[in-house]
C-alpha cells in the first residue's frame, strides 16, 4: 500500500533529506530555471614565477611536438553535422566572445563505446558531457540545478513529479517529450545498463500524464533518488528511435546538449560542433570542440606548448607537479575525488580467505605511496574520497587494517597456510599504474608476498576487469553523486556490476539500510559503518584518493569552471570561450 504524507516541496525536501554537507544538493535547487551566469576563468596557483621548465620529468623526456599520427578513416556512424555552424544571435553574456574552435587533449579514448547507458569509463564521460543531458544537473560546486526539467516536486515518500522544458529539440530535430524520459529509464533498468543495479531494484514505474510531465514511483523510499537523477552517469536521456535504428549508441551520439557529435576517429580525435538550436541561448560559446587523443603525458604537454592543442587533461600528479608554477599556462586543479583501488577477487582462492586479504592490506604502506607517487598531492582514503567531506570516514589511516604491520601480515599468512603467497595483478597502460604496482610489489615482498605485474592494453585491461577475469586488478574510480554509488554496484551480493565478488550478508544489510534511511545524520553513520567493515575485512584495498584532474590551458581559454565536486562529470565546455 502506498504511504500517505503531505506534499513535500523542493525546499522541504532539501532541508530534511538531501541537504548534503558535501554540496551535493544546495541552493541551486531553490532557484527556478535561470541560466547559470558565466564563470570567471580559473586562476593560476599562486607562486613566484620561475623559468618555464624545458623538459619533462626524468621518466619521460618531452618531445618538441605532438606525435604525428596517420589519420584513419572514421568508424563512427554518419556525421550528424557536416559543417561548423557559426555563432549568431545575441552577444555572449558578460563580455565573453562567441565563435572559434578549441582542441582539448585527453590521455585516453572511449574504447568502451559512446553509449551513455552502457559505457562507464570516465573518458567516455568526457564525450557524453558535451552531448547528453539529465533532468537535473550536478554543477561544478556540487549544487543541483534544473536541466531538462524546469521544476520538480516530491509528492509523497515514493513519488517524484518533473515538469519538462518546452521547445527542447534532439540533435536530429525532433521535439523532446516525456516519452523520451520514460523510454530512457526503462532502458536504465534493462539488463546491460551500467545503471541497472541502481534503478532496477527500486524503480516501480515511470508515467507520463502529459507530454511535458513525468512521474516516477519507487518501490519504497529511496534516499539517493534525486542525486542519481542529477548524475552525469546515472541520469542521461537518450532518443528511442536512434537506439531502435542502430541497436545501441556505441558508435553515435544524438542528444539535446550544447554540442552535436560529428565523428570519432579511433586513435586520433572526436569532433563536435555547436548546437544552434540549444535551449539555453547563452550556450555554447564555441563553434567547434575537438577532443584529441594523446596518451603520453610528455607529448600532451608538448602539444599544448606548441599550440597543437589549447587545453590538456592530466591525471598524473608526479608528472604535473613540476609544471604547476609554469605561468605560461592557466591551471585548473581539482579536488581529491578519484580513488585508486587494488581490487581483489573475493571469490577465488586464496583471496576468498579473509586472513589473506587482511595480510595484503597490512603489508601496504599507503602513506608511502601517496608521498612517493603523488608527491603528497593526495591522501589515504576509503572508497569515499576526502573531498566528499560529509560521507567519508574520518582518519581512515587509523583503521586497524590500514596500518602497515608486516609481522602481523606474516602471522595471518602462516595461519592461512600460505607463508609464501604468490599473487598476480593486472594493470592498465598509464604510467601511474606501473609506478603504484611496482611500489606495492616491493612493500608486499617484505611480508613474503610475491606480486606478479601483468601490463595490459587499455581495452583488454578493462575487459578483464568487467568480466572479473583476474585475481586482482588495479583500477581508478571517479566519484559518485551519493554514497550509495560507491558501494552498492560494486559490492552488493546480487549486483550485476560487482567486480569484487564480495558476498557479505552484513554488508548487504548496511547497504540496504543506507538506501532507505532518510535522516542525513543516520545515513552518515550507516556509511561510516560500511567503510569500517570493508576496511576490516579487506574486501577491497583502496590505496589513496588523488586529485581528480590537472587541467592546463592556454591563457586565451576563458570561462572554464574546474571539476570541483562534479561527481563523475567530464570537463564542461559549454561556457568556455576563446579570447583571441
Amino acid at each position: 500500500m502506498q504511504a500517505q504524507s503531505p506534499r513535500i516541496s523542493r525546499r522541504a525536501y532539501l532541508k530534511h533529506s538531501l541537504a548534503l554537507a558535501s554540496g551535493l544538493v544546495a541552493a541551486g535547487l531553490l532557484q527556478a530555471c535561470a541560466s547559470p551566469a558565466p564563470s570567471a576563468s580559473p586562476t593560476t596557483p599562486p607562486a613566484a614565477k620561475p623559468a618555464a621548465p624545458t623538459t619533462a620529468p626524468a621518466q619521460a623526456a618531452a618531445p618538441t611536438s605532438a606525435p604525428a599520427v596517420a589519420a584513419a578513416a572514421p568508424t563512427s556512424a554518419p556525421a550528424v553535422a557536416t559543417s561548423v555552424p557559426q555563432a549568431q544571435g545575441k552577444p555572449a553574456p558578460g563580455g565573453a566572445k562567441r565563435g572559434g574552435s578549441l582542441k582539448l587533449a585527453l590521455n585516453q579514448e572511449p574504447t568502451a563505446g559512446l553509449d551513455p547507458q552502457l559505457s562507464s569509463p570516465m573518458v567516455s564521460q568526457h564525450h557524453f558531457e558535451q552531448v547528453y543531458e539529465q533532468l537535473l544537473v550536478t554543477q561544478p560546486d556540487g549544487s543541483i540545478t534544473n536541466g531538462l526539467a524546469e521544476s520538480w516536486e516530491q509528492t509523497d515518500p515514493r513519488t517524484y513529479v518533473f515538469k519538462l522544458r518546452k521547445g527542447v529539440k534532439w540533435h536530429n530535430g525532433r521535439e523532446f517529450t516525456a516519452e523520451d524520459v520514460k523510454y530512457s529509464f526503462g532502458r536504465q533498468v534493462s539488463t546491460g545498463s551500467i545503471n541497472e543495479p541502481i534503478y532496477g531494484p527500486v524503480l516501480d514505474k515511470v508515467e507520463t500524464p502529459d507530454g511535458l510531465t513525468v512521474r516516477f514511483t519507487t518501490k519504497e523510499p529511496f534516499s539517493p533518488f534525486i542525486s542519481y537523477i542529477a548524475g552525469a552517469r546515472e541520469g542521461n536521456i537518450v532518443p528511442s528511435e536512434v537506439v531502435t535504428a542502430k541497436g545501441d549508441l556505441k558508435a553515435t551520439m544524438i542528444g539535446t546538449g550544447p554540442f552535436k557529435f560529428v565523428d570519432y576517429t579511433p586513435g586520433i580525435e572526436a569532433r563536435f560542433v555547436r548546437n544552434p538550436d540549444y535551449w539555453n541561448k547563452d550556450e555554447p560559446l564555441l563553434d567547434e570542440l575537438i577532443l584529441k587523443y594523446i596518451p603520453d603525458d610528455a607529448s600532451r604537454l608538448a602539444a599544448l606548448r606548441n599550440g597543437a592543442v589549447d587545453f590538456a587533461y592530466f591525471g598524473s600528479a608526479i608528472f604535473v607537479k613540476p609544471y604547476l608554477t609554469d605561468t605560461s599556462f592557466t591551471w585548473a586543479v581539482g579536488k581529491a575525488l578519484n580513488t585508486r583501488h587494488f581490487v581483489l577477487n573475493n571469490q577465488v582462492a586464496p583471496l576468498n580467505d579473509v586472513r589473506v586479504r587482511q595480510a595484503i592490506s597490512l603489508s601496504l604502506n599507503r602513506q608511502e605511496i601517496v608521498d612517493t607517487n603523488l608527491l603528497g598531492l593526495g591522501a589515504v582514503s576509503t572508497h569515499i574520497p576526502p573531498a566528499d567531506e560529509f560521507w567519508t570516514l574520518p582518519n581512515p589511516q587509523n583503521e586497524p587494517k590500514y596500518k602497515q604491520d608486516v609481522e602481523q601480515a606474516k602471522k595471518l599468512l602462516a595461519d592461512a597456510g600460505l607463508p609464501n603467497l604468490k599473487l598476480q595483478i593486472k594493470i592498465g597502460p598509464d604510467a601511474s599504474y606501473t609506478a603504484d604496482s611496482e611500489l606495492i610489489q616491493s612493500q608486499l615482498k617484505r611480508a613474503g608476498i610475491e606480486l606478479e605485474i601483468v601490463k595490459k592494453e587499455q581495452a583488454a585491461w578493462i575487459d578483464d576487469f568487467l568480466k572479473v577475469n583476474h585475481d586482482s586488478v588495479m583500477m581508478g574510480y571517479s566519484s559518485y553523486v551519493d554514497p550509495d554509488g560507491y558501494y552498492f554496484q560494486s559490492m552488493y551480493s546480487t549486483s550485476s556490476s560487482t567486480r569484487t565478488g564480495v558476498k557479505s550478508e552484513k554488508l548487504d544489510a548496511l547497504l540496504n539500510k543506507g538506501r532507505t534511511t532518510v535522516d542525513r545524520k543516520d545515513r552518515q553513520q550507516v556509511y561510516w559503518d560500511v567503510q569500517k567493515l570493508v576496511a576490516e575485512e579487506a574486501m577491497e584495498l583502496i590505496l589513496y584518493a588523488q586529485i581528480a584532474a590537472f587541467e592546463a590551458m592556454k591563457p586565451y581559454v576563458k570561462g572554464y569552471v574546474p571539476l570541483g565536486k562534479t561527481f563523475g562529470r567530464g570537463p564542461q565546455m559549454r561556457g568556455v570561450w576563446i579570447d583571441k
